[in-house]
């Protein structure tokens, strides 16, 4: 529900592949190695998908940037939109790093409630 409300039309491919490697994500977060990275190794391959993960919401922010100019209703009414375009008193906007981390945490919220 988050994805389309914020995306608009979303591929159920992408979804279920968000789906997927957020479960293996997840998964990685206690294991046997803690946070050492061996290749192969769970919390790697959790890691692996969590790139998989910043990506997919790196092609949605640009898709959503190309479809949705600042001055559209989906740009002032969606979180996206509000992440994307808002700017601080001195006229600062979120950096590409910080609205993918965000759109991460919401995602990470949303998915089992």
């Amino acid at each position: 529900l988050f994805m389309a409300s914020s995306f608009g039309q979303v591929d159920n491919n992408l979804i279920k592949t968000l789906h997927d490697d957020y479960k293996q994500w997840i998964g990685g977060f206690v294991t046997f190695t803690g946070t050492l990275r061996v290749s192969g190794w769970k919390f790697d391959n959790a890691m692996k998908a969590r790139d998989r993960i910043m990506d997919s919401i790196d092609m949605l922010v640009k898709k959503f940037i190309a479809e949705n100019p600042e001055e559209s209703d989906r740009a002032k009414k969606t979180v996206i939109g509000r992440m994307i375009y808002s700017k601080d008193e001195n006229a600062e906007g979120l950096s590409s790093e910080e609205i993918k981390d965000n759109l991460l945490n919401l995602i990470f919220a949303g998915h089992d409630t």
